[in-house]
């Protein structure tokens, strides 16, 4: 099917990505779960905002005790990330396995928990080591714990007018030594 018409914003920073999502747009991370439902009109929205030209979502850093991962950072980004290898290598494992070397390069940590598929292997991952999303809106920043970020299938506790801008992750937690299974 072709997906019906829609307006379409690059966003260049973080609160002109808010301003268009509080305009109602609906935020356009990688794109490999809400291009599928725009093509099959399971999603039909006025309006999306690319969130690929904001540069501050993007990047593995240190922050005190925690590693902070932007939101809009890859899957193979994570997967490969040296700060998440050793610290956090259960989410970089679970990184490395989601779906196609293609997905890997186009799928974002952020855009993969704002669609809330419990399916995913990243929820899990995270939850496991303890992490938790900053999310943002023209309130300011809250910090929502991993498991409370999916209410129901495909569903995140995030307000309408909020995007994910980083994931939090402990270092040194007991869990993420670990190693998994993927695929």
């Amino acid at each position: 099917m072709i997906p019906s018409t829609l307006e379409y914003t690059k966003a260049t920073s973080i609160d002109e990505a808010i301003a268009a999502v509080q305009a109602g747009a609906r935020p356009l991370a990688g794109g490999q779960s809400l291009l599928p439902m725009l093509r099959l009109r399971l999603a039909a929205p006025g309006a999306v905002v690319d969130l690929g030209g904001v540069a501050e979502l993007v990047g593995v850093c240190e922050d005190g005790d925690e590693i902070a991962v932007g939101a809009m950072t890859t899957h193979r980004a994570v997967a490969s990330a040296p700060l998440l290898g050793a610290h956090c290598r259960v989410v970089a494992q679970a990184a490395s396995g989601v779906g196609s070397l293609v997905i890997r390069g186009r799928g974002t940590i952020g855009g993969a928990l704002a669609h809330a598929d419990p399916h995913g292997d990243l929820p899990a991952a995270i939850l496991a080591d303890g992490g938790a999303v900053i999310a943002r809106g023209p309130g300011g920043e809250r910090r929502i714990e991993i498991g409370d970020l999916i209410t129901s299938y495909l569903t995140p506790s995030l307000a309408d007018d909020e995007i994910i801008t980083q994931v939090r992750l402990p270092k040194g937690n007991a869990q993420s030594g670990s190693t998994i299974k993927t695929g």
